[in-house]
Parts: structure tokens; sequence; C-alpha cells
């Protein structure tokens, strides 16, 4: 496994339990995802806030 933020199954496992929370996987990103696929990564924080 990369050096990752947090263990896929750990994220699902939150998401699931916290209500409205969403958790969604970049699955070839590392710790920098948001530098490694940065159009992903706006396009879900523009998702995210109001």
């Amino acid at each position: 496994m990369r050096d990752v933020v947090v263990h896929p199954y750990a994220g699902y496992a939150m998401a699931q339990r916290l209500p409205d929370a969403e958790v969604v996987f970049h699955g070839d990103a590392g710790h920098a995802f948001r530098l490694q696929h940065p159009d992903d990564f706006v396009v879900e924080v523009d998702r995210f806030l109001p």
C-alpha cells in the first residue's frame, strides 16, 4: 500500500457511521492525491462547499 492519508477500510467505516458523510477513493493516488489528481479534487471540493 502506498502513502495513504486514511486506510480505505477506515475511511469507508467512518463514512458509514457519520450522517451525510461521503468517502471518495482515488485508487492510484497516495498522500498527495490533490496534487496527483487536481481536476478530480477540485470537482469534489466544489461539490462539498456551498
